[in-house]
């Protein structure tokens, strides 16, 4: 949209509220189809993506260099809203640092931007969640939510769950559960 309100004609076609640039880490499908889905008639996305595969730490920081190039492109596009999604590009940084580094590109590119650890932050604040566990992917082991730097959230403790490694991108929702539910069981005990 221009300043007047007004959807910039010709420049997206179809998108006559607004557009999303985002970035994904992963070229795994589902979640992007999701994310449309969720999104209002009228909007339009570009995704890009970082191209993570194995989830190790020289990944992470490839592909935020990456993806801080992709918000450049998608920036150029004049895209509406910039969304980086997932642990791997700013959660794993921790929500105060991750917060500092979208303030910095959203002052260079003018450009709003919202990431995956912010929209948790603010679900919680809205929801009136004053504790949270978290449970975090052995491969995503450097990921975490600063919560207690949130100011609205006191963080209980953290745990992990590791699937096998035959299918540790496919842990169905049902195994994490009964993986992490003894953790969580005395987590809320204690």
């Amino acid at each position: 949209m221009d300043q007047d309100g007004k959807a910039r004609a010709g420049v997206f076609s179809g998108c006559w509220r607004g557009v999303v640039g985002v970035i994904k880490p992963t070229y795994r499908p589902g979640s992007l189809e999701e994310f449309i889905r969720l999104l209002p008639e009228g909007i339009g996305v570009i995704p890009k993506f970082a191209g993570i595969k194995e989830g190790l730490e020289k990944e992470f920081v490839d592909a935020f260099a990456a993806a801080e190039k992709m918000i450049e492109e998608l920036a150029e596009m004049k895209v509406d809203l910039i969304h980086p999604e997932g642990a791997p590009l700013f959660v794993q940084k921790g929500y105060t640092r991750s917060g500092e580094i979208v303030s910095e590109l959203e002052r260079k590119y003018s450009i709003p931007i919202v990431t995956s650890g912010m929209i948790l932050v603010e679900a919680a604040r809205a929801l009136g969640i004053k504790n949270c566990s978290c449970s975090v992917h052995s491969m995503m082991a450097g990921a975490r939510i600063d919560w207690k730097n949130t100011g609205a959230i006191s963080p209980m403790p953290a745990f992990r769950c590791r699937p096998s490694k035959d299918s540790r991108w496919r842990l169905r929702k049902s195994a994490a559960y009964l993986r992490t539910r003894p953790t969580l069981s005395h987590a809320i005990s204690t």
